[in-house]
């Protein structure tokens, strides 16, 4: 057990063994007692001095350990916390996966529906073409009736002696 000292934020990081966010919320919780410092010009954070009473006599894990050297506490700890969220990333994954499967489904519905569409614009417009056709061909026709309907009342008009002359 070390003595009480005033050490900067970045060593009381590492001599408490937790991380600089942590300890920063420790200290505004008012669970770390610390002193705010001066800070260079442009900084926008807070730089703290820290009064550690505490140091745990086991060293500081150095940056050169590995990960895979966790006390097996701690490796369980991990796993527990993360648990959910790997459940979580597997279920958006597999919905991600429906809704990639979905859209080219929908993908493919909507290039059949647009020939289908194209296809029935295009018989709209064979069909308009052909109604233009009957209607001209309508309008000549009851011209054409009313010639011969106009001949036939102008030739029933007059004497049968004349008509069998003409």
């Amino acid at each position: 057990m070390g003595d009480a000292r005033w050490v900067p934020l970045p060593e009381a990081v590492r001599l408490l063994r937790t991380t600089e966010s942590t300890l920063r919320r420790w200290i505004r919780e008012g669970k770390v007692q610390a002193e705010a410092q001066p800070r260079a010009p442009g900084d926008a954070r807070i730089v703290y001095r820290v009064l550690v009473t505490y140091v745990p006599e086991d060293p500081a894990p150095s940056a050169a350990d590995s990960e895979s050297e966790q006390p097996p506490a701690a490796a369980e700890l991990i796993s527990a916390a993360i648990a959910p969220y790997v459940d979580l990333s597997e279920r958006l994954r597999a919905a991600h996966a429906g809704q990639a499967e979905r859209i080219a489904e929908l993908e493919r519905d909507n290039s059949r529906l647009s020939a289908e569409r194209d296809a029935a614009r295009a018989e709209v417009e064979e069909l308009e073409e052909a109604l233009v056709k009957a209607e001209a061909a309508r309008a000549m026709l009851s011209d054409a009736l009313s010639r011969v309907l106009a001949e036939e009342r102008e030739h029933a008009a007059r004497p049968w002696w004349r008509r069998l002359f003409d």
